[in-house]
């Protein structure tokens, strides 16, 4: 039965923990079967059910992140103390707020209780501790305790791969482009087949201004799934940073396909068809993007679209809601290729010093 395989499961964790023993297992905060004892029957259901949330997380779409969601919660209900439940509630809360599914002041306030939940019922987690860097660099904008996150994560999981991706993602929003790309190239080398592992590395390419490095590096990411969105969202920017407006076109259509209602898409998908002198369909999707969500416009997202039309005080303004909102993209105010025409802007420099960049 399927019972009988998650037991099993249990049982080869534990066989691999004994044989690791007293010279690794400290190190890696791995504790004797013999202090965890015997798994219950809701301790399996949990499992069960963290399994599934991590499949669905790790997918990325608007859908498989409530999904992720859903499991997680129901993890954390069946059984309490299951630290790894809570943690995976944070993580996807978080991911949510990243992609906008969630309003910013509701998704990383949520992600930090439950990381810190996680925590405190497992001190030595190294899923928490990243997922708390990942709220102080989206939410809190607290670079030097991100910073610090990320590498506690990973002196206590060195091969934990998301702690490597998130710390990249640190990384690239600080410009420091070479220890970005060496860090995301760690997490794939610790998960060859991460699909967020690998198309990350070319948004790291992306905000480094390498096109056509993004673009390869997206491709070889479709290779393993030819229908992951990011790597075609990304893979799309990079062909409109180069003027290729045609194929950003195409691969944007196709991103938004897979994740439909995702704003970073459709604003991409805007500002590739301003690129291609079509700004009635920019306009468009503008409108779609400010009307599609009641309860959250995606303000910098938003602005984007009106500086590809060629609005720079609007895009300032909806800036300032963006700064606001609390939104994850202000971390990338200094290295977002699609704000370079604003960078000497007085208003936007005043900006980029109250979201803590210096300037």
């Amino acid at each position: 039965t399927y019972t009988s395989r998650l037991e099993s499961i249990f049982a080869i964790q534990d066989s691999i923990a004994e044989a690791i023993g007293s010279t690794l297992a400290p190190r890696l905060g791995i504790r004797p079967s013999a202090e965890r004892g015997q798994s219950t029957p809701e301790e399996l259901e949990a499992y069960n059910l963290y399994l599934k949330g991590r499949y669905a997380w790790h997918r990325r779409t608007r859908e498989s992140l409530a999904l992720a969601v859903t499991h997680f919660e129901a993890a954390a209900a069946v059984a309490p103390g299951y630290a790894r439940a809570h943690a995976g509630l944070a993580d996807a809360l978080a991911v949510q707020g990243f992609y906008d599914h969630r309003p910013p002041t509701e998704a990383f306030p949520a992600a930090e209780a439950s990381a810190r939940r996680a925590l405190a019922l497992d001190p030595r987690l190294a899923q928490s501790q990243a997922t708390l860097g990942y709220v102080n660099l989206y939410f809190h904008w607290r670079w030097d305790e991100a910073e610090r996150a990320f590498e506690r994560a990973i002196q206590l999981d060195p091969g934990y791969s998301t702690a490597h991706q998130w710390q990249a993602n640190y990384l690239t929003a600080m410009g420091r482009f070479a220890e970005a790309e060496a860090a995301m190239r760690r997490a794939m080398e610790l998960d060859p087949l991460s699909l967020i592992a690998n198309a990350a590395l070319g948004w790291v390419f992306l905000s480094a201004g390498e096109y056509e490095r993004a673009i390869e590096q997206c491709e070889r990411t479709l290779e393993l799934d030819p229908d992951f969105h990011l790597a075609l969202l990304w893979s799309g920017l990079a062909h409109d940073q180069l003027g290729r407006s045609g194929d950003a076109i195409r691969l944007l259509e196709r991103a938004r396909a897979l994740s439909p209602g995702s704003a970073i898409t459709i604003a991409a998908l805007a500002q590739s068809h301003a690129a291609a002198g079509r700004p009635e369909e920019a306009r468009t999707l503008l409108r779609e993007l400010q009307h599609g969500e009641p309860r959250y416009i995606p303000s910098y997202e938003v602005a984007k679209v009106h500086l590809s039309l060629g609005d720079a005080e609007a895009a300032l303004d909806w800036l300032e809601k963006a700064f606001r909102q609390r939104s994850h993209s202000m971390a990338f105010l200094a290295v977002d290729p699609h704000l370079a025409g604003l960078r000497t802007h007085p208003r936007f420099r005043d900006l980029m010093r109250r979201a803590g960049h210096g300037t």
